[in-house]
């Protein structure tokens, strides 16, 4: 689970409407944090597809950022990201702060951030942010890298999305 609507849609709480045939169509909708299941698994029916993915808001201070080793090859490690940011005396803290990661397990992994939350808009926050993210993870070995290399991309990757979201 490493492509980017992937990611996107786990972490701004899309919608994923499938369709099946019949001369009425049925069509239900799934919320995207339990439409992937796993390994080319998906909450699809065999005779379902995908007509839409509804994104519900849009995120202000959110990025990606991703390694792959060639261009257009799928990402070794994504990280998708959002804060929401509060405005106080001390300058800017997180007042919410939302991780998914693509390429360190079999769907979009959700980051627990609880403990972000209140700390301040940081380039400290954004490494500590990585490193929490990081030991979350128990990542697959593949030839494209072994557990320990994605941690480290994790927490590099995750900080510099953070940056990135919170310039926006």
């Amino acid at each position: 689970a490493t492509a980017e609507w992937c990611l996107l849609a786990v972490l701004l709480d899309a919608q994923v409407v499938l369709a099946g045939p019949g001369t009425t169509p049925r069509e239900r909708t799934v919320p995207a944090s339990e439409f992937f299941g796993g390994l080319f698994s998906t909450a699809a029916e065999p005779d379902e597809m995908i007509t839409e993915v509804w994104f519900p808001r849009p995120s202000r201070n959110s990025a990606l950022a991703e390694f792959a080793v060639r261009q257009g090859d799928f990402a070794v490690v994504a990280a998708a990201v959002s804060l929401d940011l509060d405005s106080g005396e001390r300058g800017r803290a997180c007042r919410s702060v939302r991780i998914v990661l693509g390429g360190v397990s079999s769907v979009p992994f959700v980051v627990d951030t609880g403990a972000l939350a209140g700390l301040p808009a940081s380039a400290s926050t954004w490494r500590e942010a990585g490193e929490l993210a990081a030991s979350q993870i128990d990542p697959p070995e593949y030839a494209d890298g072994d557990g320990a290399y994605r941690r480290q991309l994790t927490a590099t990757l995750v900080a510099r999305a953070l940056d990135e979201a919170s310039r926006r």
